[in-house]
This record gives structure tokens, C-alpha cells and sequence, in this order.
């Protein structure tokens, strides 16, 4: 997700609906609860048979996905489904009318949340899927409302969700983790090509990092990414502060830009590269032991350079300053 600088008018507009969204969401949530007293539930597992490299596709509506590692060459899917409804005769319709399908071919298999097409039903179903997979699966988890979690998963994977959290853990393949209205933290991840991962309403931490290109950014809320290296990095936040910290790579590119927020780029001893940085309300401070020769500085742009020069580092901000230290 490459989000942009907004003009001031667009934030205003993105914190009107993003206020009043949750607020309208809250109530029928509320008013659901109050209606939807009968509960009736659904267990059951199904094992997959895809080997130590297989592929799995989990496709949910509502309701968390959580994945761990595990030994064999079996992956076990736990599926709960929990009905709600005004009677108990509501909801054991609704844990009829939800339910999942499987196909497993070969060393592929998908597992998928089926509801039918209706208007208000008088039920409420949640699926929640828990995961045992072996380490060089191949995961992609989607999720339309809910929470998706995942540890220790060396295989390719891709995480998203419209409605949810997203915690990544020890993936040493992640291509993606994108959401709509969530936060998203990222400990100890990698990549050989691209890394994205985004969010509209929420807040993005990465910690440990390894990727030859990472794209991550979100519109309302702070980035953090510390220990990231990378070769090329593109982090934004239209209304947020911005902090990235690691080392720059030798003829590396990074840019940072906020519209509202402050921007800290911690870079690791012996970094070399091009600093541009430019500020419309705020100011520009570069650390004294960065070893910066300027080239150009006025009230509102540095530019100069650091070591060899090689690498280039652009970090712009609206309203916010601007800060680079060496660590």
C-alpha cells in the first residue's frame, strides 16, 4: 500500500467516515446482541494432506484465523462455528445455512466460509479456524471481519483482512499483510523480493525485518519499522509520525513522507547516502554525530550528504519535523 500525501480537506473527509463508521457499526452490534440471545455451536477438524511444501487457501467471513507451525506433513484445520439467533430454532438455522467447504487436490487444498445470499437474517454466525501446518506451507488467509495470526511459517504467506488485527510472527517468506480497519505488527519477517504491508485505520510496528523492497504505510496512524533492512523502502501515513531505523544499503533508495506527523530516520553506523529532506511547518534536525556536509539548507529543505553519498534518503513531512541520528 503506497498512500500518499492528502490534502487537508481529504483527512478531514477520511476522519468523518472512519468516526462515524465504528460508531453505526457499534450500534447494530450492539442492537444484535440484544436480539440474538440463542447460541449454538460446531466443532469439527479436518486433516490435509499436502506434504511439508504444500499450499493452503483460507477464505473466512467472520471470525479469527490463527496459524502455527507443526511437525508431519499433515495440516489440521480446527473449524468452530458458533450460531447466534432471536431463538434457538434462528440460530440452528444459521449454523445449517453457514458453513465450510473443503477441497484438497494434490498438494493444494482451500478452505472456505460459504453463507448464503439473504437479507437480514434473524442469525449471526461466526468461524473461527485454527491452524497446525507444517513450517514450509505455503499460506494465504483472508478474513472479511476478524483477526488473523500467524507464527513461525517459512513458506510463502499472505495475510489479509477488511476488519481486523494482524500479527505476524518468524515468517521468513511474507509477501503481504494488509488491512482495512486493524493494526498490524511484524516480528522478526523476510522476504527475497517485496514485503507490503498496510492498513487505512491503524497502526503499523515492524520489528527485524529483512526484504529487498518493503512497501508499508497506513492513512491514520503511526510506522514504526525498527531493525528493518532493506535495499529500497517506502513507508507513508497521511496522518501519523513516521520512524524507521537500520541500515542503509549501498546504492539503496528510502523515503519517508508524512502529511501529518513527525519523521526519525535512525540510520546504523557507517550508512552512507544523499539526504533530502524537506518540511513545510516544522523543523529539520540533523544529529550532530551524523558527519551530514551540507549542500543546500534554508528554513524548510536540507539537502546534503552523509559518507559516500551512494545511497539516497528523502524524508518529507507538512506539518511535522523531521529528525535523522546516527545510532
Amino acid at each position: 500500500m503506497n498512500v500518499r500525501l492528502l490534502g487537508s480537506a481529504a483527512v478531514a473527509a477520511l476522519g468523518v467516515a472512519l468516526v462515524a463508521g465504528p460508531a453505526a457499526g457499534q450500534d447494530r452490534t450492539s442492537r444484535a446482541r440484544q436480539v440474538l440471545r440463542a447460541e449454538v455451536s460446531h466443532q469439527e477438524s479436518r486433516v490435509l494432506r499436502l506434504g511439508q511444501e504444500g499450499t493452503l487457501t483460507l477464505t473466512n467471513l467472520t471470525g479469527d484465523i490463527r496459524i502455527r507451525p507443526g511437525a508431519g506433513r499433515e495440516v489440521r484445520v480446527d473449524i468452530t462455528r458458533v450460531a447466534r439467533g432471536r431463538t434457538e430454532a434462528d440460530a440452528r438455522r444459521g449454523l445449517a445455512r453457514v458453513t465450510v467447504t473443503v477441497e484438497e487436490r494434490a498438494n493444494r487444498a482451500s478452505v472456505e466460509t460459504v453463507r448464503p445470499a439473504e437479507r437480514n437474517p434473524p442469525y449471526r454466525v461466526t468461524v473461527a479456524y485454527d491452524v497446525i501446518a507444517p513450517p514450509g506451507t505455503s499460506i494465504s488467509a483472508h478474513s472479511l471481519t476478524g483477526n488473523i495470526g500467524v507464527t513461525g511459517i517459512a513458506g510463502e504467506l499472505s495475510a489479509v483482512s477488511t476488519t481486523g488485527d494482524i500479527d505476524i510472527r518468524d515468517a521468513q517468506r511474507l509477501t503481504r499483510a494488509r488491512t482495512a480497519t486493524g493494526r498490524i505488527h511484524l516480528a522478526n519477517v523476510g522476504n527475497d523480493g517485496t514485503l507490503e504491508a498496510g492498513t487505512i485505520a491503524g497502526s503499523v510496528l515492524v520489528e527485524a525485518l529483512r526484504a529487498r523492497r518493503l512497501l508499508v504505510g497506513t492513512v491514520t496512524g503511526a510506522v514504526t519499522a525498527r531493525d528493518a533492512a532493506a535495499d529500497r523502502a517506502e513507508v507513508t501515513s497521511t496522518a501519523g509520525a513516521i520512524e524507521y531505523a537500520g541500515p542503509v544499503a549501498l546504492d539503496g533508495r528510502y523515503e519517508l513522507r508524512s502529511h501529518t506527523g513527525h519523521v526519525r530516520f535512525v540510520v546504523a553506523d557507517g550508512s552512507g547516502f544523499e539526504l533530502r529532506a524537506s518540511t513545510f511547518a516544522g523543523a529539520i534536525a540533523p544529529g550532530a554525530g551524523l558527519g551530514l556536509s551540507v549542500i543546500r539548507r534554508d528554513p524548510h529543505e536540507l539537502v546534503g550528504t552523509v559518507g559516500d553519498g551512494r545511497a539516497i534518503v528523502t524524508l518529507a513531512t507538512f506539518s511535522g519535523g523531521i529528525v535523522i541520528v546516527r545510532r
